[in-house]
């Protein structure tokens, strides 16, 4: 891939960098910008060390470079925006554990100019994803990181600044009580909250319910509907925060019960703009264009959609259709938010047409499980599918088809597990152990296929690790999962137990071999977490004091949680004894964990006295402006007590005549009450009668306004008639015309057709003669005969 090379080529000319000369730092911007647009598609780094000496150079750079405000400076934050936010697991790390980023960005915030909106957006939104994903920030930096994002806030009008500080303070809050008390003091003490109004709604209602503590009830139906129009408005560009806000929300109003009192289901416009949502969701999954940021907003709106069914079961029947669509689509169906959402669907029943062929296109295309570093599973997805197995055997959803479809899943995945050493296991290895067995348990119930691959698994040589480092990492839900496997038929209690003991050897054979200091501590660490259940005689007396428990339990009198309590108890009790157990292993680590301890806490000391300070700077600061506002008060008071006295005095000696001059003077104030009460009579008076004229003028402005319109529009009708019957005048005089000339043709034929009936006339005449002569002749002629 090219943005290995172009690693390499900008580690050469980091390492060479002359800060004087702008040609380097032009070159090195440029293969920032390319390196940028493709590291988020890397999927594994061959060589560990180039990748982290990028990652150096980024941090010298950072750190060395005279401007600020230089384009070198901009893009170095863009990759490092682009690396923390990608999906890379080992990027993520580097950034976020094995490099302290976190000083130098927030010197680069404090300091960022007002005007260069670029920087401070990718400063923003590097502390946005770096404060998720990192270790806790000690005090010091807590009160520069909150002062620098307050005075942003205040003093910036970019509305996407606004936005993105309030979204970080929301989100550090949430993590960090420390911080949720030093922002409210700052918002007390500045005029920060004046501006709150700059930032979107959800934005802000998010940090006033996670910060200030202002949400109730009754705002959550306001707050549903803002979540759910912001949401609807991103889809086009794939906008993930806003879901982010509303998750958190969300996830807020929970804890607060209010999924008590608020049923989401019964609210028909929020349930009318849910089904809009999911109308514009399945548009856009009908668009065949792909892209990451795609994929991620349908990742985190299954994750939400996932809350929202588990804030409000009521709400299924309005995600059939948009399941089917999604659980239809290959590209976004085979996530582990989605199967997480898919399994709690068919939890609650939920169906759609459909759905059978859903399920089987999902264990076909998990069936080709492979371990290797290039595999298209995560882990997260691993885990998942397992939970979503055990999901469709509970719910009686899997058949025998699937069942031989599964067999070479569960033999490949067995297989990688069986390959895991005491000296290679790793967190995410005891996590899919754990699924897997429960998986395999419910599987069995299915099918008799699984019952050699169960026998298998439980006779690993890992498997006493898995369970005692399931406890160090206190997961809720792996717990779970590994109390009921424990608690199963034909699990080996006793051999367990027998392997812990008789792996304790090795266990310190690879404790001896490791050399270097650092990993000797975290060895040592993670072994004194792994003995905490390695004893056999307390092992065994645990679980047979615990299988007594579950036997004797026929009233149901003993649940779940009591019975990891007694774990977690016998936990505590078997660590109490683990010094003493181990001393000679442990002394070494002890001593450099006391020491790291002493100067942790002095450090820390120090930093909460500093925090402490600052704060009591700021109460100062407030107590001595109004200490000075008292005392000037004071100094009125003490004037005006001397004089009143002096008064007093002079009034004491002249009393009678002040009696007649009060009584005077109150028949004038009572003169002047009754005069002041006629006048306020008068004014009310004269500010009704003001008011009716003025409501009295505006509406004879509406009305000539009116008229005029109306006159206006007249004077159009009018001239437009004038037009037509201009037309019609025109068009009459050109026909009267074409009638007189039709006249005059008409005239001529008739002189004409006269003259002819003339001329037949004598014609006729002449006939008559003719015939006259005739009958004359004739007659003669008759006469002679």
């Amino acid at each position: 891939m090219l943005v290995r090379e172009y690693i390499k080529d900008f580690n050469k000319l980091a390492s060479e960098i002359n800060f004087q000369s702008s040609y380097n730092e032009v070159t090195l911007k440029n293969k920032l910008l390319l390196i940028e647009n493709d590291i988020k598609n890397i999927s594994s780094f061959s060589n560990h060390f180039e990748i982290y000496n990028f990652y150096s150079n980024i941090y010298n750079i950072l750190n060395q470079t005279k401007d600020q405000n230089s384009q070198l400076v901009i893009s170095c934050l863009g990759v490092l925006v682009s690396s923390i936010s990608s999906r890379n697991n080992e990027i993520r790390k580097i950034v976020c554990d094995e490099i302290n980023f976190l000083p130098g960005i927030l010197k680069l915030l404090v300091f960022a100019e007002e005007n260069n909106d670029e920087k401070v957006i990718k400063l923003l939104s590097l502390l946005k994803e770096l404060l998720v994903i990192s270790n806790q920030v000690d005090e010091h930096n807590t009160k520069i990181l909150i002062s620098s994002l307050c005075d942003h806030i205040s003093n910036n009008r970019s509305r996407k600044i606004v936005n993105l500080s309030l979204h970080v303070l929301s989100n550090f809050a949430i993590h960090n009580e420390s911080a949720k008390y030093l922002i409210r003091r700052t918002l007390k003490t500045t005029e920060m909250q004046k501006e709150l109004s700059k930032s979107d709604e959800l934005i802000e209602m998010k940090f006033l319910a996670v910060v200030i503590g202002d949400f109730s009830p009754k705002e959550f139906p306001r707050f549903a509907m803002v979540s759910l129009r912001s949401i609807k408005a991103g889809v086009s560009s794939y906008e993930t925060d806003t879901i982010h806000h509303s998750m958190d929300l969300l996830k807020h109003s929970k804890e607060l019960s209010m999924n008590e009192h608020c049923i989401i289901s019964e609210h028909e416009q929020i349930t009318g703009l849910l089904n809009e949502l999911n109308e514009q969701l399945i548009k856009q999954l009908s668009d065949s264009t792909t892209n990451s940021r795609k994929d991620e907003f349908f990742e985190k709106i299954l994750e939400f959609f996932l809350q929202l069914l588990e804030f409000d079961n009521g709400l299924l029947s309005h995600f059939n259709e948009i399941t089917k669509v999604i659980f239809s689509n290959v590209n976004h169906s085979r996530t582990a938010s989605a199967m997480s959402y898919f399994s709690t669907y068919i939890k609650l029943n939920g169906t759609f047409s459909g759905i059978t062929k859903s399920i089987e296109s999902l264990i076909d295309y998990f069936s080709d499980f492979t371990n290797d570093e290039n595999s298209k599973f995560n882990h997260n997805q691993k885990c998942e599918f397992l939970k979503f197995l055990k999901v469709l055997c509970d719910n009686e959803k899997l058949e025998n088809t699937h069942c031989k479809i599964l067999m070479q899943l569960v033999e490949n995945m067995g297989s990688h597990i069986k390959s895991s050493t005491i000296e290679n296991i790793n967190e995410q290895t005891v996590t899919l152990t754990v699924y897997f067995i429960s998986t395999l348990y419910a599987l069995r119930k299915v099918s008799d296929l699984f019952t050699n691959s169960l026998d298998e698994i439980l006779t690993i040589v890992i498997l006493p690790c898995v369970i005692a480092k399931s406890y160090a990492i206190q997961d809720e839900d792996v717990l779970n999962v590994l109390f009921d496997v424990t608690a199963k038929e034909k699990f080996p209690r006793e051999k367990v137990a027998k392997l812990l003991a008789s792996n304790r050897q090795k266990s310190l054979q690879a404790f001896n071999c490791t050399k270097d200091h650092r990993q000797r501590h975290e060895t040592s660490t993670s072994l004194s977490k792994y003995m905490n259940v390695q004893s056999y005689n307390e092992m065994t007396t645990l679980i047979e004091k615990i299988n007594r428990k579950i036997e004797n339990n026929k009233e149901g009198s003993l649940n779940a949680s009591e019975i990891m309590s007694l774990y977690r108890h016998k936990n505590a009790y078997l660590q109490s004894h683990l010094d003493s157990a181990n001393e000679s292993l442990d002394r070494f680590a002890d001593l450099c964990n006391k020491l790291q301890q002493q100067n942790s806490m002095q450090s820390k000391i120090g930093e909460k006295l500093e925090l402490m300070n600052w704060c009591l700077q700021l109460d100062k600061e407030k107590a001595i402006s109004e200490n000075q506002v008292l005392r000037d008060t004071n100094r009125q008071l003490i004037t005006s007590m001397a004089s009143f006295e002096s008064k007093i005095e002079k009034e004491f000696v002249k009393n009678s005549q002040a009696q007649k001059a009060l009584a005077l003077k109150t028949m004038e104030v009572n003169k002047l009450k009754a005069e002041k009460e006629s006048m306020e009579d008068e004014r009310l008076k004269f500010k009704l009668a003001q008011k009716e004229t003025e409501n009295r003028i505006q509406q004879l402005k509406k009305d000539l306004e009116q008229e005029k319109q109306m006159r206006a529009q007249e004077v159009a009708d009018a001239v437009n008639e004038q037009k037509r019957f201009n037309e019609k005048r025109l068009a009459a005089e050109k026909e009267n015309i074409k009638l007189q000339e039709v006249i005059k043709l008409n005239e001529k034929e008739l002189i004409e057709r006269q003259e002819k009936i003339n001329q037949l006339e004598n014609d006729l005449k002449e006939a008559e003669k003719i015939q006259a002569s005739i009958m004359s002749l004739m007659q003669k002629a008759n006469k002679r005969n």
